[in-house]
């Protein structure tokens, strides 16, 4: 009886690993820095390539990325963004302007053309959808003119978003 029992918690416990410790599905992710990131090797010792701006790549997880066959590891991981998560897209600036904190309000933040940014489509309002401004962090207060930014969570990994190519 006493084997039984164990058998059972066993396999209780078993069937109760939280599905966080199993690996993390890979992500299509755009660089959001305003420069080029190093890839390096897992002990940080050697470049291996450069990701540049606005490079979309493949984000395995902590801090292991794969960008045009070239597998490493970044720590600048806060100048990734997901190119689609959670109804939010990441996009391109198509010029530079002042973006508001309010729908037809004066722009209080600057974005450059070819900037990444986040927008939300789902809150368009008046042909104006909710963006955030990657600024020492994501600040997700700002709204931009639909047709001022292009959404790149269509374009393939291995390719940059530029205005100016599309």
């Amino acid at each position: 009886m006493k084997k039984i029992i164990t058998a059972v918690l066993v396999s209780i416990l078993v069937l109760a690993v939280p599905l966080a410790t199993q690996a993390q599905a890979a992500q299509k992710e755009i660089n959001a820095d305003t420069k080029s990131i190093p890839i390096r090797n897992k002990s940080g010792t050697k470049t291996l390539a450069w990701l540049p701006k606005n490079a979309i790549f493949t984000y395995h997880g902590s801090g292991k990325l794969t960008w045009k066959g070239v597998t490493g590891y970044s720590s600048l991981t806060s100048y990734f963004a997901p190119t689609s998560s959670n109804g939010w897209y990441a996009a391109v600036s198509k010029y530079s302007f002042k973006a508001p904190e309010s729908i037809n309000g004066k722009g209080v933040i600057s974005v450059a053309q070819n900037e990444v940014v986040r927008v939300c489509p789902s809150s368009e309002k008046s042909g104006w959808i909710k963006m955030a401004v990657l600024n020492d962090g994501w600040e997700w207060t700002f709204w931009v003119k639909k047709a001022n930014v292009i959404r790149v969570d269509g374009f393939a990994v291995n390719s940059q978003a530029w205005f100016t190519n599309l």
